[in-house]
């Protein structure tokens, strides 16, 4: 939430996408995807900048735009993961690492 913050923060006070990008060490593409939101969102509307809990709620999803994920029911535990213990597989954002959708 930070590196947003210091996006938001940059740009409001005007600089250029190039000098942001570089020296933040991120894309381009990446400024001005945030400028656009930012635009849209009003947050660069003169006054201050939205303190971090509300920032936050301003990026999260809404629940119909979050991606479902591939699998309705919850497998059992692979080899090696304890019975309980919730870990995430890596590729999806779920804590489901033993679904046979991911090759286990």
């Amino acid at each position: 939430m930070t590196d947003i913050r210091e996006i938001l923060r940059r740009l409001h006070l005007g600089e250029p996408d190039r000098r942001i990008a570089r020296d933040l060490g991120i894309s381009r593409n990446t400024v001005a995807h945030y400028r656009v939101w930012a635009a849209r969102h009003g947050v660069l509307d003169g006054g201050a900048l939205p303190d971090v809990a509300t920032l936050a709620e301003l990026l999260a999803p809404a629940p119909s735009e979050r991606p479902a994920h591939p699998d309705n029911d919850r497998a059992e535990a692979g080899p090696g993961v304890e019975p309980g213990v919730e870990q995430s597989c890596g590729r999806c954002l779920t804590t489901d690492v033993s679904s046979s959708r991911h090759g286990n």
